[in-house]
């Protein structure tokens, strides 16, 4: 993948990037979620992406409170 079609540089040109494999170094794969950033009058500040790699669970799902632990809090 060459530099320009990676995950930020296509998120800071507004193209859509959910989920696309990236790959760092051989055999590593990480999965991608960006977007760019607008100040309130809709101007390009930047742009932002996640990485995680796609083999463990992120430790947001893994800590998440299921319904029943969240009604006895």
């Amino acid at each position: 993948m060459l530099v320009d079609d990676g995950p930020l540089l296509r998120a800071l040109r507004g193209e859509p990037v959910s989920g696309q494999r990236f790959r760092i170094a051989p055999p590593r794969t990480l999965v991608c979620t960006g977007q760019q950033l607008r100040d309130r009058d809709g101007r390009l500040l930047g742009a932002v992406v996640s990485m995680r790699s796609p083999l463990r669970p992120s430790r947001t799902r893994q800590h998440r409170p299921t319904a029943s632990q969240r009604s006895s809090m």
